[in-house]
């Protein structure tokens, strides 16, 4: 079933990153410095708001949402997923505000803000659902959000860049534009509340104690790998940052596209066999999963110690 289901999340895994890989190399092309900085800080910054307001839920929900089947119990969570994610884009949309203004450009205008909160807002509800429809091994709602954002958004903001100039705004409305597409076509497939109220107390705690150490593993994972970017734009200006986010994050994107290759399918595994048939099925399942994991990386690391012996 692994390597079955491994095999039908490989489009959603490769085309997705394959097009940020892409982007990074255009938008140096296409863009001047300052734009590709501004680009970069944002969807830095949207990482971190991600695992701050966000992540811990959707980790929650990867976990535990298959225990939410009976229509009652349905309809409680998804009346707290609702105001949950309701209350995440309000604060992730005045958080991006306040950092454009006072860390990013200063001199921001409101077509920069506007666009700015329209990809952080689509760019988590992507990121959600996708987590949600991996609960179910929905790989093909899964794929969409994975593959419509990173391609049609990337040749959506590069005719903007073409037909309307420069500025920083066009892309991320183009990425944006296409993101909320993405997240409305599978919407009638995924299950879903209407209201709001009343939130249950029960799962929140349930989620906050589960969910809290991973935001605190998560930031730790984001300075490690975005602080420098800010550093950069500190000490010598966005152009630079973004010129320095285009090498660095080439091999960041690369490690982490090899990593989810598997576990993009292994993890809602684990889970099932853990509900089925309790922890020692499920570190059995995890054990496969390090083993065709470790299969995948070894290609790569010969890769760069032969690379690495032809550059010396």
């Amino acid at each position: 079933m692994l390597l079955r289901q491994t095999l039908l999340y490989m489009p959603a895994q490769i085309v997705g990153p394959l097009f940020q890989l892409i982007a990074m190399i255009v938008w140096t092309h296409v863009v001047n410095e300052h734009t590709l900085g501004v680009i970069t800080l944002v969807t830095a910054t949207h990482e971190l708001l991600q695992i701050a307001c966000l992540a811990w839920w959707s980790q929650y929900a990867l976990r535990f949402f298959g225990r939410f089947q009976s229509a009652d119990d349905a309809q409680r969570f998804y009346r707290t997923e609702n105001i949950v994610i309701l209350g995440s884009v309000i604060v992730q949309s005045i958080a991006i505000i306040f950092i454009l203004l006072f860390v990013i450009a200063p001199d921001a205008s409101s077509g920069l803000l506007t666009a700015a909160i329209a990809y952080v807002i689509s760019r988590s509800l992507n990121l959600y659902i996708g987590e949600r429809a991996r609960v179910r091994q929905q790989i093909g709602i899964y794929s969409i959000q994975q593959i419509i954002g990173p391609s049609i958004g990337f040749l959506l903001g590069l005719l903007m860049i073409r037909l309307l100039g420069q500025n920083p705004e066009w892309p991320l409305y183009g990425y944006a534009l296409a993101q909320i597409t993405a997240a409305l076509i599978v919407l009638p497939k995924i299950g879903h509340g209407r209201s709001i109220w009343p939130i249950d107390r029960e799962i929140i705690r349930h989620a906050a104690h589960y969910g809290i150490p991973l935001i605190i593993g998560g930031a730790l994972g984001w300075v490690g790998l975005n602080a420098s970017r800010f550093a950069v734009n500190d000490l010598l200006g966005v152009a630079s940052a973004g010129l320095f986010a285009v090498g660095y994050g080439l091999g960041q994107r690369a490690a982490a596209v090899a990593a989810m290759l598997v576990t993009a399918a292994a993890f809602p595994i684990a889970v099932k066999r853990m509900e089925e048939s309790g922890a020692k099925a499920a570190m059995q399942q995890l054990a496969d999963n390090s083993a065709l994991l470790v299969a995948i990386l070894a290609p790569s690391i010969v890769g760069i110690f032969m690379l690495r012996t032809e550059i010396v």
